[in-house]
């Protein structure tokens, strides 16, 4: 049976989004920096709807993610997750609220109601989801990305929607230098292929300096 979680039919209007931003950024420790919160800043001129339904049951790929970080030595390994937006919010949850590994969101785009990036669905699972999180005492940490953040967009959607993709850039994630300050000698990267040129591009600056990088798919 699939269960969800409902807000009590709240509106985004009725939302407390300081207090949510909150709840998703508490306990980010060293990585406090690299919490952006550009998406809750914008949705404070979202027009207002009823936030939907998510699902609150694990779905294959949560399964997945879980079997994939039991693999690893948790004060050893960075873990980073580049899956669509909304798997990427629930998969967060789940990592979070089961696994004990604080989920830092690295989302960076402004939500807009025609944006590229983000609807309707996206903004109730950062809300839903955010509502029910608790403070923890993490045993690591996550980073969680949007695996939407950019494509090939045809010119004909450039005149219908606003443009909000984004990449990430050297300010997004921790440099070679941090993860080893912090006692990291590797970093397990889990995400859809083919992979973003940009994620790319950081794993292979971090091989490049002595840091092991070890890639799934999921």
């Amino acid at each position: 049976m699939r269960l969800y979680i409902k807000m009590m039919m709240k509106s985004l209007k009725d939302i407390d989004l300081y207090r949510i931003y909150k709840n998703w950024r508490q306990g980010s420790g060293p990585y406090r920096c690299f919490f952006r919160s550009t998406n809750f800043v914008s949705l404070k001129h979202y027009p207002d709807f009823f936030l939907h339904e998510v699902p609150l049951s694990k779905s294959d790929v949560d399964d997945r993610i879980a079997e994939l970080i039991a693999l690893y030595d948790r004060k050893e390994t960075l873990f980073l997750l580049d899956i669509p937006g909304k798997e990427a919010i629930k998969a967060a949850f789940f990592v979070q609220k089961s696994l004990n590994l604080k989920c830092i969101l690295t989302f960076n785009g402004i939500l807009h109601p025609f944006g590229l990036v983000g609807d309707r669905d996206y903004v109730s699972r950062l809300l839903n989801y955010g509502d029910r999180l608790d403070k923890i005492d993490p045993e690591g940490f996550m980073f969680i990305l949007d695996y939407d953040r950019y494509r090939e967009v045809e010119k004909v959607e450039l005149h219908q929607f606003f443009n909000n993709q984004y990449e990430i850039s050297d300010e997004d994630l921790p440099s070679d230098e941090m993860l080893k300050d912090l006692g990291y000698r590797q970093v397990a990267a889990f995400y859809r292929e083919p992979v973003k040129e940009d994620l790319s591009a950081y794993l292979s600056y971090l091989e490049e300096n002595n840091l092991k990088v070890y890639r799934e798919e999921v």
